[in-house]
């Protein structure tokens, strides 16, 4: 299954997001953004890889603070899925894209960098989050 470009919403820890896929070559090597988060200077954009084979995916995005003094680095892995078939053939088939991911600050403590990304988890000593991502296809 190839990886479906354009806009998903991505959902991770109490946040939905717009995530975008272009520029997919034949390596499986693309581009990513995502919308604009309170605190983030920047729009979160990166890249990764789609393995059609196994269908996996990696990527990672990143943006400088607010001040430009420190960057927030998210880092991606998971699988697709393709959503339940229905007896009609001409319906609209739901992508789902799953996984975990880890967010690293430079020049910022862990803690800061999920309270900037708004994902407060108290106590938390994990190291890893989990994410998904869906795209409606339209037949």
């Amino acid at each position: 299954m190839p990886l479906i470009m354009g806009e998903w919403k991505l959902f991770m820890d109490k946040k939905q997001l717009s995530l975008n896929f272009s520029g997919i070559d034949n390596r499986g090597h693309f581009f990513c953004d995502s919308e604009l988060i309170p605190g983030v200077q920047e729009k979160l954009h990166g890249e990764g890889y789609w393995n059609e084979l196994a269908n996996k995916i990696s990527f990672f995005m990143y943006a400088e603070s607010a001040g430009g003094e420190s960057y927030i680095h998210i880092f991606f892995n998971g699988y697709q899925t393709e959503g339940i078939p229905t007896e009609h053939p001409a319906s609209d088939k739901l992508w789902t894209l799953t996984g975990s991911y880890q967010i690293s600050g430079v020049k910022m403590d862990l803690q800061d960098a999920l309270q900037l990304l708004g994902i407060t988890v108290q106590n938390s000593r994990r190291q890893e989050y989990g994410w998904y991502a869906q795209k409606t296809e339209v037949i």
